[in-house]
């Protein structure tokens, strides 16, 4: 039980670091490149998703 727990613990972190990287890169790239928000988007979702998973593989 309690090491289901942790898991768990570890994939909330993962999944709250990628998403304030996708808020990040997603404004970033809007404001650097001038880029449509919407296909910026859509790149930093599938970036911040990849370092997500990485993330909480590795903790």
């Amino acid at each position: 039980m309690a090491r289901k727990k942790s898991k768990d613990k570890k994939m909330e972190s993962g999944i709250c670091v990628g998403l304030g990287v996708f808020c990040f890169l997603g404004f970033l790239g809007t404001f650097i490149f001038q880029a449509d928000l919407g296909q910026s988007l859509l790149v930093s979702f599938i970036l911040s998703l990849a370092i997500g998973i990485v993330f909480s593989r590795k903790t």
